[in-house]
């Protein structure tokens, strides 16, 4: 009640993030606003004043992947100097978060996404700038090939694998930015968005692709909490995020380490969770009664909340799939107790039919050599 000795604290803060309280300040000069790691004192006025200059979203890499090393980041940015410019760029693997298996010896490669505004002008620029990236078919093809071959069918994407650039081996996979935001909102394939549930380094963004990308975290929390039980850990929140793109991957009969999940979550646990920390917050009928412990609502409307929160290609699979009709069909569903495994039915998939459609494609897009070479690394993974 006493304005004049109230104080807004603010707690671990980028000082750009002092802009979103500026709603509860809006029409006063006499709250005094406080970050308690910067040493920062600053009055209504001056935030309002600031408010109007400075973008109020902090840097992706700020907001859900904290303290990544400075010279990962920098060898990350520098790679991205080899390509034709792109408007969004993200890296992950074991290189980039490491894993449980993961050691500095191994030298893993490091895999990165890109999305452009128009594939067959970039693939055209890239051609130019790095031929030998692609199989000797699609180099005499063109870039109008390559482009086709990128967007004939989901996922939208087309990989080129074991990459030398500045002493690293690198994988870089391009899509199209509608067919990114498709899949991020959607799910329409699981693919980009299923890479993008777990830690990542978001080296190029911007507010839109960031909207995305949020939308797509919540819709995997929303997934997730519709599998789980009234109360869970941490760690099974993470598993059972990280395994949404892997359930159903042919990669995971043969290719991939059977305890690769496990090492995604146990190898990088603190800064997987944190990337979801604003997420979870922001979701009702969920609470976290200590630092492993969730409760959830699992009440018929909670659990239809919920439903009506996954994406809606997801949804509309799940009502063909149960053969339920009318506007209530939800709650039918919900008090059916089937939800479940429809849910993981449509999930799996999804999932399955896009490691198959994109393992298709790889082995045009990289050629027989690379695909071979590239297959082996994955085998010796196995084991």
């Amino acid at each position: 009640n006493n304005k004049e000795n109230s104080k807004i604290i603010i707690p671990n803060y980028h000082s750009q993030n002092l802009n979103k309280v500026k709603t509860i300040i809006q029409n006063t000069n006499l709250i005094e606003i406080e970050s308690e790691n910067l040493n920062a004192s600053k009055t209504a006025k001056e935030i309002k004043t600031e408010s109007q200059t400075t973008n109020i979203l902090t840097p992706c890499s700020e907001i859900y992947v904290p303290n990544i090393d400075v010279n990962i980041k920098n060898e990350l940015d520098a790679v991205l100097q080899h390509f034709p410019p792109v408007q969004f760029a993200a890296a992950y693997g074991s290189a980039v978060i490491p894993q449980k298996t993961y050691t500095k010896s191994s030298n893993p490669m490091v895999d990165f996404i890109f999305a452009v505004e128009d594939p067959y002008n970039w693939h055209k620029q890239n051609l130019q700038k790095n031929s030998q990236h692609y199989s000797w078919p699609l180099r005499l093809l063109g870039p109008r090939a390559v482009s086709m071959l990128q967007t004939s069918f989901q996922p939208n994407m087309i990989y080129n694998p074991l990459i030398p650039v500045n002493g690293r081996i690198i994988k870089y996979g391009v899509i199209s930015l509608s067919d990114m935001k498709s899949d991020l909102e959607n799910w329409s394939s699981l693919y980009v968005s299923g890479r993008l549930h777990k830690p990542v380094v978001l080296l190029k963004h911007d507010p839109q692709s960031l909207q995305w990308y949020r939308q797509n975290l919540l819709h995997a929390v929303n997934t997730s909490l519709l599998t789980l039980k009234e109360s869970f850990t941490a760690y099974e929140l993470l598993y059972t995020i990280a395994s949404l793109s892997y359930d159903g991957d042919i990669r995971m009969i043969v290719g991939e380490n059977k305890n690769k999940v496990h090492n995604i979550v146990n190898g990088c646990f603190e800064r997987f969770l944190s990337m979801y920390q604003q997420t979870l917050t922001s979701i009702p009928q969920l609470s976290r009664k200590s630092s492993d412990l969730f409760i959830q609502d699992t009440s018929v409307p909670a659990r239809i909340s919920r439903l009506r929160g996954l994406p809606e290609r997801i949804r509309m699979r799940m009502r063909k799939t149960s053969g339920l009709q009318g506007p209530d069909w939800e709650e039918k569903l919900i008090k059916s107790s089937k939800h479940k495994p429809i849910l993981r039915d449509v999930l799996r998939s999804t999932v399955r039919w896009s490691s198959v459609k994109q393992t298709m494609k790889g082995a045009i897009s990289a050629g027989v050599g690379k695909s071979f070479s590239y297959s082996l690394s994955k085998l010796s993974k196995m084991f």
